[in-house]
């Protein structure tokens, strides 16, 4: 049994100003978002304080738009900067708090 995911609030707090920093809007921030997936980050936030957030990979316009664990899932790798420069912001915001 997976215990629920419980971000800390704080980390929440950071990791939304580093990823309006990095869209350079907030429009694309969705509000709380919550669902009942079991996910094993469960078992790091129990030990240490974090954040588990989504980084948004569909495009639909070449028909990357399937659903996790469906079998012709797959992302748009353009994303992947915009995920490693939220990634660098973070730490440098933890490190600076």
């Amino acid at each position: 049994i997976y215990p629920p995911v419980v971000n800390d609030r704080r980390l929440v707090d950071l990791v939304r100003s580093a990823a309006a920093d990095v869209l350079l809007t907030d429009d694309h921030l969705q509000p709380d978002y919550q669902t009942l997936a079991g996910e094993d980050m469960s078992f790091f936030l129990q030990a240490v304080p974090g954040c588990y957030f989504f980084l948004g990979s569909a495009n639909s316009d070449l028909g990357l738009d399937y659903p996790h664990h469906h079998p012709r899932f797959n992302f748009d790798e353009a994303v992947l900067p915009v995920g490693v420069e939220l990634f660098v912001r973070c730490v440098e915001r933890f490190c600076h708090a």
